[in-house]
Order: structure tokens, then C-alpha cells, then sequence
């Protein structure tokens, strides 16, 4: 994809200071999209429980809803839900999107937070 390597997460944060189970938690991102548009990427925030070596297990992607762009940097928005006590985690990535691509797993151009 041209362009591609322009594609960088420049910011992520959660806004919550406690979070209940049942409870949504907002996870912002900010990213440079470089000379793609938002149609041309999947913004995901890629969450999941925390095991014991702080890596993610049973880890899901949630698609992040674009809000707005202004000089160059796009911010998307999503809310995770929180189904279960315990450690919970989260990052975010861009993957490109198109029609015939069906398993984002198989794409070797993720860019991860």
C-alpha cells in the first residue's frame, strides 16, 4: 500500500479512573495516516486479560470510530467493554483495509501502538 510507511500511533490513552465490570472504558488514539485517507485503514484497539508475564491472552480487536482529523492527526475513539474482574490490557493498531483482504491476522503491515 503506498503510503504505508507513513502510518504511524502517535497517542493512546484510556479515560477511566476506575472501571466496573459492566462498565464501558473509552480508549482514545491518535494517528497519522500520512497521505492515506480513513477508509483506507482499520483502527483497532486490539484488549484483552493480563497474564502473569503481562502479555495479553484471549485478546480480542474492537474497530475504533473516527472522529476527527485536524493538522494531519486523526483521533478515533472506542469503548471497550468489561465483562470480567481481574488485569485487563489494551494497545492499538492500524491495519490497511480493502475489500479482498478477509483476515487481518495474514497482513504483514500492522502498525501497533
Amino acid at each position: 500500500m503506498n503510503g504505508w510507511n507513513e502510518v504511524r500511533v502517535e497517542h493512546v490513552s484510556g479515560r477511566s479512573t476506575t472501571t466496573r465490570v459492566g462498565e464501558p472504558f473509552e480508549v482514545l488514539a491518535t494517528v497519522r495516516l500520512g497521505p492515506l485517507a480513513p477508509g483506507d485503514v482499520r483502527v483497532q484497539v486490539y484488549h484483552g486479560h493480563v497474564d502473569a508475564r503481562a502479555q495479553l491472552e484471549a485478546a480480542e480487536a474492537i474497530d475504533m470510530e473516527h472522529l476527527e482529523e485536524r493538522d494531519g492527526l486523526h483521533r478515533y475513539r472506542a469503548a471497550l467493554p468489561i465483562g470480567e474482574s481481574g488485569r485487563h490490557g489494551y494497545t492499538v493498531r492500524v491495519i490497511p483495509h480493502h475489500p479482498s483482504v478477509m483476515v487481518p491476522q495474514e497482513l504483514t503491515e500492522i502498525r501497533w501502538a
